[in-house]
This record gives structure tokens, C-alpha cells and sequence, in this order.
């Protein structure tokens, strides 16, 4: 079964259905006639197996200790019975549904599983949760170090290097965390105006200023070749986990509270459909819309706001105030992976929309509607 797979035989499996075009293909499949309902759930549910195996997956390679592999295994051996539970939850309502039905299963059971990974990514457990993380991501060797940016890697490698006492504590944090998947959670951190993508690219940008502010910590070095090559919009999972560790160290965030702080460094390591999925089903040239927002089809309204510039060309400093998104099949009360899926374009399209209601220098409002045709 897909579900026992591990390694790479999973993460083949994982990138046939969703990487490589899989998914794309299962969304043209409608809901099956009777006779092979039993069949399509069975390979829905073994779809969003293969690829909890590559998200949960312990690198073999990745250096701990016996001791705490053995730990750390019965932990995601009881979260993938966990999820197989939940999975099996969905679909039996999806199939009930008489909106969902005739939906592509395999596309809706996934929007709900990306929905509840990122979920469980952000959420927060206590204080010494926040403590612990951030003193993880203290500089940017934590990014760089083997096998740490895949599956749980990174977890791995920050455990090993805890205290026994504290070792404990995170891994009780880590299961509480697992064992809300499916449930709703409170206190979720918002999203930032600003996509966290923006925002670094500018504060890369600002290193470069003549104005440069004093007492800006260096960027890795890693980060400095990206910007200087023109690849910050295409960054490794190493480079991204930098350039949150580098935000933490710069203002604002330097001086904000640590849960504020670990707030914003979950989101900014959180799953990311455009980074992992976004080369699917592009849309045709010169289309903005967002490829995995068409894959899973998100839709919605996204309200920017900045001040008008000297021209009336478009808006300077453009910010999100407000998101209205939705997804087909997904009723969740935050649709965490997806709710930002339009800010880039939405940006975008401010800083080049002609203005002619309002005077340059004035602060305005611009509402786009991301609709699928």
C-alpha cells in the first residue's frame, strides 16, 4: 500500500500525483460512476498518503540519535493513522455532499490536506514553544545543515540539539501540535500585509541603499548571491529558511515580542503552494493568474491599499488589508494555504493600475477580483 511507502519510493509516488502533473490530470477526472466510487476513494486516499509520507517523512540521512529516531518515528507512525482517519472523514462527506460530489475527489481531498498541513505548521503550542524555536533559528546554520529542509528534517536536527529536558517538552509540544489535525484550532497568526516574499526582497534590496539603516545584520551569504543573481523569486528550501532567520534579526521584528516573532517565522516556513506546486498547469501567456490557484480553483476578492504616485501610475508601498477567498470543497474557517495565493499578483497589478480618482501623494484603496473564467 502507497501508505506504507518511505524514502524515495513515496516521494516518487508524491511527485507523480502532485509535482509532475498528476494532480493536474486527476482534476479532469469527475466523480466516478457507482461501480468505481470504491476505486476512486481508495486512490484519492492513496494519493494524499504518498505525499504525508514526503511532508512527515525522518531523512534517513538526517543526523540523530538512535534513541530519538526511534521517538520521533512512533510520533509520525501514530500521526499517519491519525491522518488516514481524518482522510477517510473527508471523503465520506465529500461524497455526501450533493455540491461536491461531481467534483474531482482527488483535488478536493488534497485542498483540504494542504489546507490542514499549513495549519498545523503555524499553529503554536506555549511559550517555551516559541522560546525553543526561536533560539533554533538563531542564525542561518540552522537552513544549511543536512537534510534540514526536508520532511522533518529540520525538527529533527533542532531536537538533537536540546537539552535532554527540553528534547521532551518539544517533543510533547510537537504531539499536542499532531493531534489537533483535523480540529479547529484558535489564536492563529494572522498573514502580514506584505507577502513574506516581498518583504525580503526589499529588505535584500535595502542592502544595497545609501541610505542603508546602521546596525542592519549582514545577510547570509547564500541570500547575497541570490539577490545579486536575480533568483529571489525562485529560492531553495535552505534559502528560505534563511531569509526568515535574517528577517527575525532586522527591525521591526527584532524588537517584537517572541510570539509575535515565532509567529511570523512559522508562516514565513510554512508549506508554500506557489514554491512547491506552482509550476503546474500554467495558465496561458501573459496570464497572472496564479497557476496553483487555477490547479485547485481559488477564487476571491483582494483589497490593497498604498499611497498614489507622483504620476497616478499606480500605487507606491502597496499593502493587503483584506483577503475574501475561497476554495472548491474547502469549508475550513481559515483557508491557511491558499489565502495568499493572490497577494503577489494583487501587488502587482496596484503598482501598475493607472489612478486617476485620487491625487498622487493621496493613500487610496484598489479591489481585485481573482475570478476563473
Amino acid at each position: 500500500m502507497v501508505g506504507n511507502l518511505r524514502g524515495k519510493a513515496a516521494r516518487r509516488v508524491a511527485t507523480r500525483w502532485l509535482l509532475a502533473g498528476g494532480l493536474a490530470l486527476a482534476t479532469s477526472l469527475a466523480w466516478p460512476a457507482d461501480p468505481f466510487v470504491a476505486q476512486a476513494r481508495n486512490e484519492a486516499l492513496r494519493a494524499l498518503q504518498s505525499r504525508a509520507q514526503v511532508d512527515f517523512e525522518l531523512p534517513g540521512a538526517a543526523e540523530v540519535d538512535a534513541p530519538l529516531r526511534q521517538r520521533i518515528e512512533a510520533l509520525v507512525r501514530e500521526h499517519h493513522t491519525r491522518i488516514a482517519g481524518v482522510a477517510t472523514t473527508w471523503i465520506d462527506e465529500i461524497q455526501a455532499s450533493a455540491d461536491l460530489r461531481d467534483k474531482p475527489l482527488v483535488r478536493v481531498l488534497m485542498a483540504r490536506y494542504f489546507n490542514e498541513l499549513v495549519l498545523s505548521q503555524i499553529d503554536r503550542v506555549d511559550s517555551a514553544d516559541d522560546e525553543r524555536l526561536l533560539r533554533a533559528h538563531a542564525n542561518a546554520a540552522t537552513c544549511a545543515a543536512p537534510q534540514a529542509n526536508q520532511g522533518l528534517g529540520r525538527w529533527a536536527a533542532m531536537l538533537q540539539r536540546l537539552p535532554e529536558a527540553e528534547r521532551d517538552a518539544d517533543l510533547r509540544a510537537q504531539a499536542t501540535r499532531l493531534a489537533r489535525w483535523g480540529q479547529p484550532r484558535a489564536d492563529l497568526p494572522p498573514r502580514p500585509a506584505v507577502p513574506w516574499m516581498s518583504a525580503h526582497r526589499a529588505a535584500l534590496a535595502s542592502l544595497r541603499a545609501p541610505d542603508r539603516p546602521p546596525g542592519e545584520p549582514p545577510a547570509p551569504p547564500m541570500l547575497v548571491w541570490t539577490f545579486l543573481l536575480g533568483k529571489a523569486d525562485r529560492v531553495s528550501p535552505a534559502e528560505r529558511c534563511a531569509l526568515a532567520t535574517w528577517m527575525l534579526q532586522r527591525e521591526p521584528l527584532r524588537q517584537a515580542p517572541p510570539a509575535a516573532r515565532a509567529d511570523q517565522l512559522r508562516l514565513a516556513l510554512a508549506w508554500d503552494p506557489a514554491h512547491d506546486l506552482g509550476r503546474s498547469s500554467p495558465g496561458p501567456a501573459g496570464d497572472d493568474y496564479p497557476p496553483v490557484a487555477r490547479l485547485f480553483m481559488v477564487k476571491g476578492t483582494v483589497r490593497v491599499e498604498g499611497r498614489v504616485n507622483a504620476s497616478g501610475s499606480g500605487l507606491e508601498a502597496p499593502a493587503v488589508v483584506r483577503r475574501e477567498i475561497s476554495v472548491e470543497g474547502l469549508r475550513a474557517p481559515r483557508l491557511a494555504a491558499f489565502e495568499a495565493l493572490f497577494d503577489d499578483a494583487s501587488l502587482q497589478r496596484a503598482a501598475a493600475t493607472k489612478i486617476t480618482s485620487a491625487a498622487p501623494g493621496t493613500v487610496t484603496s484598489l479591489s481585485f477580483v481573482w475570478r476563473l473564467e
